[in-house]
């Protein structure tokens, strides 16, 4: 059986002037980040765990404070959905100002460009990519920049989904990916967005459920 691809990166593993660039590096494809203003001159100290789940990505991570950058690109980049398990963040997606505390889940457009600040965090994370998520539903009937509430009905489902989802990996294999990548991303559409979830692209996940 072929394990799902598993990366992990501890900044302890890498002398103490090295870590942050180290940690920079990995998170590059998705922001440019850097030590926020109140960690200045402290030891930074991070963790991050992914798994490659070939159509999207999941990713557990924990960190000192940071402040987070990423600049417009184009229509076609990815969408990241984030639970926090504990800290969270301030700050713009796109025009959208946006606010997450711990237990929050926000959906945000990496293609309008964003900027957060946020303390000792952790979060759990999934990239999606643009077209899986509108193959469900319609741009009208998301907004970026959109957070459920932690103790609301669709953040605990949605949480628990998506812990749930995390702690299996490890024991999953490359055959199980289609069917975990359906129930990803069409747990996050039917959470996330105001209209229904298109009938005939949910087939395949009332397939799968089946």
């Amino acid at each position: 059986m072929e394990r799902i691809p598993h990366d992990k990166l501890d900044a302890r593993q890498f002398d103490r002037d090295e870590r942050l660039e180290v940690w920079r590096q990995s998170v590059e494809p998705l922001f440019d980040c850097r030590a926020a203003r109140e960690a200045t001159g402290r030891e930074f100290q991070g963790r991050l765990e992914s798994f490659n789940l070939g159509q999207t990505l999941i990713a557990r991570s924990e960190f000192t404070p940071l402040h987070f950058q990423r600049d417009r690109r184009t229509s076609d980049d990815h969408l990241l959905v984030q639970l926090y398990t504990h800290g969270g963040y301030q700050g713009y997606n796109g025009d959208r100002k946006v606010q997450v505390g711990p237990g929050d889940i926000s959906l945000l457009d990496m293609g309008l460009g964003l900027e957060t600040l946020a303390p000792r965090s952790g979060n759990l994370s999934l990239v999606i990519p643009r077209d899986r998520f509108f193959a469900l539903t319609k741009p009208a009937d998301y907004r970026p920049g959109t957070v459920l509430r932690a103790g609301t009905p669709l953040a605990n489902i949605l949480a628990n989904h998506l812990s749930s989802v995390w702690e299996t990996l490890a024991d999953a294999s490359v055959e199980d990916l289609p069917a975990i990548n359906r129930t990803l991303v069409g747990a996050v559409a039917g959470a996330f967005c105001q209209g229904p979830v298109r009938e005939d692209a949910a087939m395949p996940f009332e397939d799968a459920a089946r």
